[in-house]
């Protein structure tokens, strides 16, 4: 197998390797069929995280800085530190992102209008604060290697933990948040709508 691969051109040009194997591996705990609730078990493992976060909100301007973040997850057995750090940084990224910023924007007759990166807000470095991750190793017992998904348990937790601190920090003053995302805008009308109903 290995010459076909590695000398095949060189020893016979113009001839395609051939060589070919298969393998499929299906997990002894998924099911297709719906029980007796409706539901199918079609994947074979679930990751889990805790997210916690520390946000100063200003009220004057409505802005939102993220000033710690903090995950704790299990995926299971981890094959490859880097690439699983690497994993969870992305998507807590992803979940801040979501939580403060970004937003699919359409005009009056339909267009998209965050269309670029001049317009679809995204995080940047500059954006993040140092994300912490520790790692709870349970090995799942219906893969092979013991392994979960590594970045799944990421973008709704980072995305709830943001929005819970802006709402705990918010919630002395009455404000009601009730749409994302968390936008200086949005963060300063939430505001005035509560200052309207205390007033």
């Amino acid at each position: 197998a290995l010459t076909v691969y590695s000398q095949a051109f060189g020893v016979a040009d113009g001839v395609t390797p051939a060589l070919e194997s298969t393998r499929v591996y299906k997990p002894d705990n998924l099911t297709f069929v719906p029980d007796e609730h409706g539901r199918p078990q079609t994947y074979p493992t679930y990751s889990y995280a805790v997210h916690a976060a520390v946000v100063d909100v200003d009220v004057e301007t409505g802005i939102s800085t993220v000033r710690r973040f903090g995950v704790v997850h299990d995926c299971g057995t981890v094959i490859n530190p880097t690439l699983v750090e690497g994993q969870m940084h992305g998507a807590v990224a992803m979940g801040i992102g979501a939580a403060l910023m970004e937003s699919i924007v359409h005009d009056d007759d339909g267009c998209l209008v965050t269309d670029r990166l001049k317009r679809y807000l995204m995080p940047r470095a500059g954006d993040l604060p140092d994300i912490e991750v520790e790692h709870l190793v349970t090995p799942s017992p219906f893969t092979l290697l013991g392994a979960k998904g590594a970045g799944e348990a990421g973008v709704g937790g980072a995305l709830s933990a943001v929005v819970n601190a802006i709402d705990d920090a918010l919630a002395p003053l009455g404000v009601v948040l009730d749409r994302l995302p968390l936008t200086p805008p949005t963060v300063l009308a939430a505001l005035q709508t509560a200052e309207g109903r205390n007033a």
